[in-house]
């Protein structure tokens, strides 16, 4: 009788063995964790708060891109190539990368390029958990700040895609540059395409399917989206993409290769980096960065003096000292929509360039990668910029009184305008004809401000 008892509890082992050993690899699916190309990386799963409630796996502050930090600051991205000797805990969103906040402050770390992806928890049947999922990346809008509050994450986890977030440079960070091979510019996009990259050699380690991703961009973001889709450096890096709110061909996309490198000249000399005026090559440059009248001098620096200049910038460790450069709107009026001081630009060919030539250059003759896509605006969205005019009498006063000086600042076409008398002429006409003289409106706006108190 007991020999008979050892048997069956023996066989009931291996019966319960079995069964621990199916339930653990059941229930694999639903453990955050992910073995990628640099190692394994651990999540932490949580409940989504929207809907059903469906369990997301959360992997955040992913490095894809080495620290731009020290020698690598104002310079192309670095792909990340360090292997985890231990899993990496991918379980805190990290900091922002700098920028000045509502109280002009400088927040954030150099040290920024991470990527935060969330995975939902499909379903118990095998077959459906083994399908990869298309890839939504999203790039938050604002390249002079971060901004998520667009982003539904838990609405975006209601549907089979996983969201991947991208953190890039921003402001001088991201967009400084001389448009020559000193410092060759749009660092912010040439993060997101390196993000890409990582994505594209990774993702399926979570699920994901590297050949169904969408790039999607609100305001600002919505531009540069654009600009990378626009560009053939970006082949088989997305493969459809959303854009909201903005275009590559919206005034504020693309600065001249001529205002860039005089907007460098003045943050240098803003940091006493430009070269002496007694040394070869070198005139008298401005110091106000934000001033967009005197376009019409350019200094003559060689190389090796930009190089030097540009290794100036990059010795400067208090990163407090780049406030007074940075472009974030300091006052809540028509003046503060001068956008942009630091923005994507033109660069030289090579290798590494994303922007070789105007954005309505690509589209013209047709050079752009011919890939769907789909482009919204809402109703009414010119009053993110006129709210401030309309709310404000004695700035509507200012604008009404000098309307042919500052509406180009204001529509933000100062570098595609050479004509403003005509420019101003003919918007007017346009929208106002000879019924409504442009100096009546004084009154009605006036009113119109009062009632918005």
């Amino acid at each position: 009788m007991l020999l008979a008892r050892r048997r069956i509890s023996k066989r009931w082992l291996g019966v319960f063995t079995v069964l621990l050993v199916s339930l653990a690899s059941e229930s694999h699916a639903y453990t955050a964790k992910a073995t990628t190309g640099f190692g394994r990386v651990d999540g932490f799963l949580r409940n989504a708060d929207y809907g059903r409630q469906r369990l997301v796996a959360h992997y955040f502050g992913i490095p894809y891109a080495e620290p731009p930090v020290g020698d690598l600051r104002f310079r192309n991205p670095k792909p990340w190539c360090k292997h985890f000797i231990k899993p990496f805990a991918a379980m805190k969103v990290m900091p922002v990368c700098v920028q000045l906040d509502d109280k002009m402050n400088v927040v954030g770390q150099e040290d920024c390029l991470y990527l935060n992806i969330n995975v939902p928890v499909i379903s118990e049947k095998r077959e459906e958990r083994c399908a990869l999922l298309p890839v939504l990346v999203y790039v938050h809008s604002g390249w002079s700040r971060t901004d998520y509050r667009h982003l539904p994450t838990d609405y975006m986890m209601e549907q089979n895609v996983i969201l991947v977030v991208v953190q890039y440079r921003l402001d001088i960070f991201g967009f400084l540059g001389t448009g020559t091979k000193a410092s060759p510019g749009n660092y912010g996009l040439k993060d997101i395409a390196m993000a890409l990259r990582w994505i594209r050699g990774n993702i399926g380690s979570f699920g994901g399917d590297p050949n169904s991703v969408t790039l999607w961009g609100h305001g600002e973001a919505a531009s540069l989206v654009h600009t990378l889709a626009l560009t053939k450096k970006t082949e088989g890096l997305f493969h459809r993409y959303i854009i909201q709110s903005a275009t590559a061909l919206c005034p504020m996309a693309v600065n001249s290769r001529t205002r860039t490198r005089q907007i460098a000249l003045a943050t240098a000399k803003s940091f006493d980096c430009l070269p002496r005026n007694d040394e070869k090559n070198v005139t008298t440059t401005r110091t106000n960065v934000t001033n967009e009248e005197e376009e019409d001098e350019e200094e003559e620096l060689d190389e090796e003096q930009e190089t030097a200049m540009m290794n100036c910038l990059r010795k400067v460790k208090d990163i407090e000292r780049f406030r007074k450069v940075m472009n974030y709107p300091k006052q809540k009026d028509w003046r503060s929509n001068r956008c942009c001081v630091y923005a994507p630009t033109i660069e030289e060919e090579s290798d590494d360039a994303i922007v070789t030539l105007h954005p309505l250059t690509v589209m013209e003759h047709r050079l752009f990668r011919d890939i769907p896509f789909i482009m919204g605006v809402v109703r009414d969205e010119g009053l993110y910029k006129s709210i401030a005019i309309l709310t404000n009498v004695t700035a509507t006063r200012e604008l009404l009184n000098n309307f042919e000086a500052n509406l180009h600042h204001v529509l933000q076409y100062s570098q595609l305008i050479s004509n403003v008398t005509e420019f101003a002429r003919a918007i007017k006409d346009f929208y106002l004809g000879d019924n409504v003289p442009i100096w009546s409106l004084d009154r009605n706006i006036s009113e119109a401000s009062g009632s918005l108190d």
